[in-house]
């Protein structure tokens, strides 16, 4: 009996060892790994800066603004920086710009220009995004046709609408700039506002299944990309952050990513520019937020309003809303508030105008979506 206790007592110590030894490994393997992470990002936003100071000062030469594309306008340049083509989400609106001798080629020139666009798709604008192929050069990589074919503007109209569209763009309606001995002229389409619901449509398919997936309402995440990025597919910021529901690749993408496959990885903007893998990672960040950062928060929609203020702004604001610099220390007192208290705290508090803001639409586009779902618009 003394020798099998002493047998124990040994046997126990080595595993204790060896188990604090596997530990040990393991927390190197995962420091070096997320160090990894940070270089590999840190890299990138190096390329990419670079990347964008070149494509400004090309666009400089020949424009007197220097616009780009964001999460609800998408931009593109002609080869030779003499076209440009502008598609505002937000806004509902396309402007049209080229480099012309006069009025009548200017005319022309548009019209092609609208008829160009009026094909375009996802893949092809992606790659012709000129951003996007000096940071492919200048890493040595090569681009890959995205998966989704959807349409930047004519799922959202018939050929008759643009037909009627383009039938607008006369040589009297063009604004003229002089810039650099170079006349500009430009062209302001209006798209029916009402056509959006065309775009939202082509998502309730995967907008249902993330959502039955992650235990979601549809109207969050439909809320979500609408005020992220006005339902426009090659969304782009400059944090950066791809996408329809804008995410940042070294933050909410790892977390999201490995909520779903149990690893890290950073996730490409070729990745996160495919609708459907956009709105999957944005969906798993929301599962993140929801079900593991806020988990001790009791009250479902005092938690999914945390949540929402969280996707803008982080955990660590909404902490500070009450006064915490750690969210799980928030918790008590966040528990002790009904959900409307929590909201008025939130709106009041939040040390960000934007994530104010943000909370303020977010909750009040899910009330829309919930009528439309209800109603059988969007029904998922």
């Amino acid at each position: 009996m003394k020798l099998f206790y002493l047998f124990f007592i040994i046997s126990t110590n080595l595993f204790g060892a060896e188990f604090e030894n596997y530990l040990k490994v393991h927390n190197d393997q995962f420091i070096k790994y997320q160090k990894d992470i940070d270089a590999d990002f840190k890299a990138y936003k190096k390329v990419y800066d670079e990347a964008l100071s070149e494509y400004k000062s090309e666009i400089g030469k020949k424009w007197a603004t220097t616009e780009l594309s964001t999460n609800t306008k998408w931009v593109e340049y002609s080869n030779n920086y003499g076209a440009k083509k502008v598609v505002d989400y937000q806004k509902m609106k396309i402007y049209l710009s080229v480099i012309a001798k006069n009025r009548k080629e200017g005319e022309q020139k548009i019209g092609n220009l609208f008829d160009e666009l009026y094909e375009y798709d996802v893949n092809k604008g992606f790659l012709n995004d000129k951003l996007e192929q000096k940071i492919s050069k200048k890493l040595d990589k090569g681009r890959n046709i995205l998966s989704s074919n959807e349409k930047l503007i004519s799922d959202m109209m018939t050929k008759d609408e643009q037909k009627n569209l383009k039938n607008t763009i006369i040589a009297p309606m063009l604004k003229e700039v002089n810039f650099n001995e170079n006349l500009i002229y430009t062209m302001e389409l209006h798209i029916p506002k009402d056509r959006l619901l065309n775009k939202e449509k082509l998502y309730i398919s995967q907008v249902s299944l993330v959502a039955k997936r992650f235990k979601l309402n549809s109207e969050l995440i439909f809320a979500i990309i609408k005020n992220e990025s006005s339902f426009n597919p090659l969304a782009k910021s400059y944090v950066p952050a791809f996408g329809l529901m804008q995410i940042v690749p070294q933050t909410g993408g790892v977390d999201a990513y490995e909520n779903i496959y149990g690893m890290k990885k950073l996730l490409s903007g070729e990745f996160l520019f495919d609708p459907n893998n956009n709105i999957l990672i944005g969906s798993s960040y929301l599962d993140v937020l929801m079900s593991k950062q806020l988990k001790g928060i009791k009250n479902q929609k005092s938690k999914l309003y945390c949540a929402i203020a969280s996707y803008n702004g982080g955990s660590t604001r909404v902490a500070s809303a009450f006064g915490f610099s750690k969210i799980k220390d928030a918790f008590f007192e966040i528990n002790k508030m009904s959900d409307d208290e929590i909201y008025k705290k939130l709106i009041k508090d939040l040390p960000s105008n934007e994530t104010k803001k943000y909370l303020f639409k977010v909750r009040q586009s899910m009330e829309e979506y919930e009528k439309l779902i209800k109603s059988g618009v969007l029904a998922t």
